[in-house]
């Protein structure tokens, strides 16, 4: 109560400082309502809160209203946080929610699941179609060395002996297949960051 008090002679002294500031108005240019408007704030001025009549019974009347005041904020503010609280509860008040939460971020929210997806599938196609460009690579344009004898023991070979290589399918092509390759690797890129 005291600082209420306090911030209010405050307020009184920052309001008299200002009260002694003069406007010079030519009173001969206002029209008829601008006039009467004028001699309000005027009487208003000369009416309000000075050092020369403040008094504890004013002061008094001042805190009451200030408390007033903050009881009937108060008040406001319990019922419509209590309201709010209780229709975000019930479905309607959900249902509010993801409206305005889709209204915010919707559209994030779908181009996100899209690059998400894009990303997943030019993966996917990069893991399935490495390998298999090494294993056509390979089978095709690689010379494979050819079995002359395996000694086995049941499944488990122990020792093999080769004689020379076998000519590959397609030695004379193997650019081709790199060429296959940088564009397949092109066009996972394509898919995953287009």
């Amino acid at each position: 109560m005291k600082t209420f008090i306090l911030s209010l002679v405050l307020a009184a002294f920052a309001f008299t400082a200002m009260a002694q500031e003069t406007v010079q108005v030519d009173v001969t240019k206002l029209s008829q309502q601008e006039l009467a408007l004028y001699q309000k704030l005027k009487q208003h001025a000369q009416d309000g809160l000075s050092l020369d009549n403040l008094s504890p019974e004013k002061i008094d009347k001042y805190a009451q209203i200030g408390k007033s005041f903050g009881t009937a904020f108060k008040e406001c503010w319990t019922t419509v946080s209590t309201d709010a609280e209780r229709f975000a509860n019930s479905s309607a008040g959900k249902w509010a929610m993801v409206m305005v939460t889709w209204k915010i971020m919707g559209k994030d929210a779908t181009q996100l699941l899209r690059d998400i997806i894009r990303i997943g599938i030019g993966v996917f196609l990069l893991a399935i179609g490495v390998p298999f460009f090494i294993y056509i690579f390979r089978r095709n344009c690689v010379p494979a060395r050819r079995l002359k004898s395996a000694n086995k023991i049941g499944w488990f070979t122990y020792r093999r002996e080769y004689d020379g290589t076998t000519d590959p399918i397609h030695e004379d092509v193997a650019i081709t297949y790199g060429i296959c390759f940088v564009v397949f690797v092109l066009m996972c890129c394509i898919i995953m960051f287009a």
